[in-house]
């Protein structure tokens, strides 16, 4: 399912907006799919450090800026 959700992004079969819906979809099903393994092993839970490091805070923003220009160049 995952190759044929890939195939239809590459050839340009999926509206614009839903490249981003499909990727965070696909995300959802794989932490989905790695919860109970993170479980059965007992694993510590993630934590963020508090105030994030300046690093951290521009590369998040340029991330999100980089999705935004994506959205209006495709568009």
């Amino acid at each position: 399912m995952l190759g044929r959700v890939l195939d239809l992004i590459a050839e340009g079969s999926v509206n614009k907006g839903t490249e981003l819906a499909a990727f965070a979809g696909i995300a959802f099903v794989a932490g989905g799919l790695l919860a109970p393994v993170w479980a059965t092993f007992n694993w510590p839970v993630p934590e963020i450090p508090t105030p994030l490091p300046k690093w951290a805070r521009a590369g998040i923003v340029a991330v999100l800026l980089a999705g935004w220009v994506y959205l209006i160049v495709k568009s």
